[in-house]
């Protein structure tokens, strides 16, 4: 397994700086946020990491408007797939993480008893992924990494099962994945181990953290029988480490988390 961070939650000024703390602590690579300084530096950003021999894991693009019922609104999350598409082409990223719905409340309306608001959003986003999505990201090389949260932060897509449904009405096309989050699976009760084990076949890439957003510490160790569920499916794929507590990682703080991540298996 390949350890990664997001640039935003580590320490440096710079993006230089912040690859460079990011080799120095022994991660595998740095996941990129897409931001406009991100594409205005992009090969900057390409030649620090070959200069630091760290990957680009992938670009997170976080929420997006895909299912919106304003068709400019949905136009607009297409344009931001395509470029964040473009940005992992030239930091030879893995791919692009994304949402493909982030709301508490359905932005589509309930028709019932034709067709409920979460059917027609599930529908919509499927018609999205199939019509024009996927086949980017076919035309591109760059996988789709469909990330699920919870139900105190969205009404579609609450659970890493959801996720896979939704890879599974693509016909588990090879360009899209299943992102899983350690924090959401948690967040919904869920049997963190059996439901990774459950969907092994379609993850992509995994998110790892410890109890209220914290980084992981002495005490993290429940994601030790994560490890061992994604060692032993033969996960070979980017785990990616996630807090906001503290947002940046203190620098004192960072080469002994992503030590205590590899003690617990993450290697």
């Amino acid at each position: 397994m390949l350890l990664t961070v997001r640039d935003a939650h580590l320490p440096g000024e710079t993006y230089a700086e912040k690859i460079a703390n990011a080799r120095a602590a022994g991660l595998d690579g740095v996941e990129f946020e897409s931001t406009p300084a991100l594409y205005d530096q992009l090969p900057a950003v390409a030649d620090a990491l070959s200069q630091h021999q760290l990957r680009a894991s992938a670009v997170y693009l976080g929420h997006t408007t895909l299912i919106h019922p304003d068709y400019a609104q949905r136009e607009a999350a297409r344009v931001r797939v395509r470029q964040a598409l473009a940005a992992a082409v030239d930091l030879s990223a893995d791919g692009v993480v994304f949402y493909g719905h982030y709301s508490r409340t359905h932005v589509l309306p309930d028709l019932h008893p034709y067709k409920s608001a979460v059917e027609l959003e599930a529908e919509l986003l499927s018609t999205e992924l199939r019509a024009t999505l996927c086949d980017l990201a076919y035309a591109m090389g760059k996988r789709l990494f469909l990330l699920h949260a919870h139900s105190g932060d969205t009404a579609l897509l609450r659970r890493l099962e959801h996720v896979v449904r939704m890879r599974q009405t693509q016909n588990d096309h090879p360009y899209l994945w299943a992102a899983a989050s350690v924090h959401s699976m948690s967040m919904e009760g869920a049997n963190v181990a059996e439901t990774l084990r459950a969907n092994a076949q379609h993850l992509g890439y995994v998110y790892v953290g410890d109890y209220g957003q914290r980084w992981p510490g002495a005490e993290g160790r429940r994601l030790q029988p994560v490890a061992e569920v994604l060692r032993g499916v033969g996960y070979t794929g980017w785990v990616s480490v996630e807090g906001n507590d503290p947002t940046v990682i203190p620098q004192p703080f960072l080469a002994p988390m992503v030590g205590v991540v590899r003690a617990y298996g993450f290697a």
